[in-house]
């Protein structure tokens, strides 16, 4: 059996390395692998498009992996057989699901992604989403914003606003879904998404706070931030993720 090891970033699938040949894939915007190279020459292996509901459409070369459509999301196809996308499978040759939708009938029994397959994909099988990065996109973050006396306090003040956010979109979902298993696991998968994000959001802000200081030589700036503490710490240790039950939130 070969031995093949795959790198994630933020639930995307970045590279594969099968045996000790590496591969990268190169998505389009809504996830497909529309190319793979050898990661050590650079020399692309693969080059694939697609038609919306997911069948090839062109194709040269290999792709060595199963992730193909939506594959950086972890769509896993095989040839002749149906995809799998967690929940259940999917057939883009009739541009349906198999069988039906854990969660109906909050939504659809057997359309894929809401009939509109080229701005939605659904990460679990069970709901579309039209959001391409469930993770704060590190390219476009902006550090030019007005700029807080006091950085730390102001950051995770946000961050606790997101997290409340996050425990408020959370308690709506299983009042929702949360008497269905899958239901309650999609929710729970969604809670921790939000909440990723949210603590990325809040290295994100905080790394803009210290690259303030850092390109204006403001010393007592980065003291303010972080206690003249490197990025991602502060006075009494790293950053820690919250536990997701210590979480207070509302409900409606």
């Amino acid at each position: 059996m070969p031995v093949v090891n795959y790198t994630t970033v933020n639930g995307r699938i970045l590279h594969e390395d099968r045996n000790g040949v590496k591969t990268l894939f190169m998505p389009d915007t809504l996830g497909n692998v529309i190319e793979t190279r050898n990661m050590d020459t650079g020399a692309q292996t693969s080059s694939t498009t697609y038609w919306p509901y997911g069948e090839v459409r062109t194709q040269t070369g290999t792709n060595p992996s199963p992730f193909g459509f939506c594959g950086v999301w972890g769509y896993y196809t095989q040839a002749g057989q149906p995809t799998y996308v967690r929940a259940r499978y999917y057939r883009p040759h009739l541009g349906r699901w198999q069988t039906v939708d854990p969660l109906w009938p909050w939504e659809d029994a057997y359309t894929y992604a809401r009939q509109s397959p080229a701005k939605r994909k659904d990460y679990y099988g069970a709901s579309p989403s039209y959001d391409n990065e469930p993770i704060h996109d590190p390219d476009e973050i902006n550090c030019n914003g007005p700029i807080q006396d006091n950085c730390w306090n102001s950051c995770h003040s946000e961050y606790k606003d997101d997290l409340y956010d996050c425990g408020r979109a959370y308690v709506k979902c299983s009042n929702k879904w949360g008497w269905n298993p899958v239901g309650q696991a999609y929710c729970q998968t969604k809670l921790s998404i939000c909440m990723t994000k949210a603590l990325a959001d809040l290295y994100i802000c905080i790394l803009c706070c210290y690259d303030y200081g850092l390109h204006t030589g403001d010393e007592e700036w980065k003291e303010k931030c972080f206690g003249a503490t490197p990025p991602g710490t502060k006075p009494g240790g790293p950053i820690q993720k919250p536990n997701p039950i210590g979480i207070v939130v509302g409900s409606e």
